[in-house]
This record gives C-alpha cells, sequence and structure tokens, in this order.
C-alpha cells in the first residue's frame, strides 16, 4: 500500500485533513490517512478518518 496526502477519485478530491459532515451522526469525519494500492485505480484507495466535534475539529469524539 502506498500512503498519499491527496487522491483524486472519479467524484472527489481528498486530502488529509479534510472533514466531512455526517448527517446522520451528531459528529464529522476528519481525514487522517490516505492508502492506495494502485494508483491507477484512486476508487479503490482506503480512506481512514476519526469523528471530530462539529464545531471543535480538534477535538475527537468517541462514536
Amino acid at each position: 500500500m502506498n500512503s498519499v496526502t491527496e487522491i483524486e477519485t472519479s467524484l472527489w478530491t481528498i486530502c488529509v485533513g479534510d472533514i466531512f459532515s455526517n448527517g446522520r451522526m451528531p459528529y464529522h469525519l476528519k481525514v487522517v490517512k490516505i492508502e492506495v494500492e494502485d494508483l491507477t485505480k484512486p476508487d479503490d484507495a482506503k480512506i481512514y478518518s476519526i469523528p471530530v466535534h462539529p464545531k471543535n475539529h480538534r477535538r475527537w469524539m468517541k462514536e
């Protein structure tokens, strides 16, 4: 696996540190790591994230 800091999929450009809201959960998701096995297949990348407080993205939340 190759670790990268940014990846462009067919729909998204995702970077380490990006924050995504989750309409069903009371927290946001912060991207902490991106791994891709084959750089020619960015849609198969593994995106690792942690839950963070919606108003303070430096504060982790328990799921």
